[in-house]
């Protein structure tokens, strides 16, 4: 089985792999655990955005079990190799994680861009939810502004006697817009604890 079709075949089995890999020229690598279908959209990309430096897969082991790969990934990161630090999955690059890799990683060319050609069915997924996430939020923030806007305004001490202000005309005001756009009751409710401890 040539490396393309293998890996395309470990897309099509959602298989559960320990992955090990590091910056460019760096000494210290990562230990990890994922679905080899979802290892370039989940642990690759993120840790590309973060770096100029290019990435480079040294290993990928095989796992047959979810229990298994936890298992592997804790046992190499606590008790056979060096980590650098003990709260981080980073451990120092040194003969016995290069046993390792040679020992009981898959063979194959496994660089970035072996993984950006595959056909992943969940990119497309992950991409799409990435996006409306990304609106949400974005929502999210427009709907706050627009809310603290309200609240400083309707709760600004009136300067004549004749009009009514404060923060309990503010929170009713901005409590009936949040609503007509919408928003939930519990929600409403933190939003105004959120604009009135700032």
């Amino acid at each position: 089985m040539t490396t393309k079709a293998k890996g395309e075949k470990l897309l099509e089995d959602n298989v559960y792999i320990v992955y090990c890999w590091r910056y460019e020229h760096q000494s210290i690598c990562k230990i990890g655990k994922s679905i080899f279908s979802k290892f370039y959209d989940n642990s690759i990309k993120p840790a590309l955005r973060f770096s100029v430096l290019d990435i480079e897969i040294l290993g990928i082991c095989l796992c047959d079990s979810k229990q298994a790969r936890d298992k592997l990934e804790l046992y190499l990161l606590d008790k056979r190799f060096n980590r650098v630090r003990s709260d981080r999955e980073w451990v120092y690059l040194n003969s016995q994680v290069r046993d390792w890799i040679q020992k009981d990683c898959l063979d194959g060319n496994w660089t970035v861009e072996y993984f950006q050609k595959l056909e992943n069915e969940y990119k497309e997924a992950h991409r799409n939810r990435n996006k409306e996430y990304q609106r949400k939020k974005r929502d999210e923030e427009i709907l706050k502004k627009r809310a603290r806007k309200m609240y400083d305004r309707y709760s600004a001490k009136s300067t004549s006697g004749l009009t009514v202000g404060g923060s309990t005309l503010a929170r009713i005001i901005v409590a009936e817009d949040l609503e007509m756009q919408g928003v939930d009751a519990s929600r409403i409710e933190e939003l105004l604890a959120e604009i009135e401890e700032n």
